[in-house]
């Protein structure tokens, strides 16, 4: 993630990091559909990567966190075309180089979001 921030920098491009956490037994039963849906729904240049248990990071390099809603659309259509029931949280943050924030800051920033999602949805009992 660091040596993306350093590129993002020097190249001027854009970064965002997307967290995204999977609920439901759909999720955990197909576990490897969903890594499959995440993989094709990705960009090149872009990088998975595996948390824990049901959450992954998304570091969207080149269009930070301008195709993250549309990146959401495309993840939860997969999902249903699947038949994968499956509950999807997701937080983003964008990279700003000026600001001169850590990796581990902008991840705990899009987990931050995340879970904002995540409790919206429960409280609102949207699934």
């Amino acid at each position: 993630m660091k040596k993306y921030m350093e590129l993002s920098k020097r190249e001027n491009q854009l970064l965002g990091v997307v967290i995204l956490e999977f609920e439901g037994t759909g999720c955990e039963e197909s576990k490897g559909k969903v890594e499959s849906i995440l993989r094709q729904n990705a960009k090149e240049g872009d990088v998975i990567i595996y948390i824990s248990q049901n959450t992954y990071a998304l570091v969207l390099y080149k269009y930070g966190v301008f195709f993250a809603g549309h990146f959401r659309r495309k993840v939860v259509d997969s999902l249903e075309k699947n038949n994968i029931p499956c509950n999807l949280y997701i937080g983003f943050a964008r990279y700003i180089p000026e600001k001169n924030i850590s990796a581990e800051a902008l991840v705990y920033e899009a987990t931050a979001e995340m879970e904002k999602d995540k409790e919206f949805k429960k409280k609102m009992n949207i699934e």
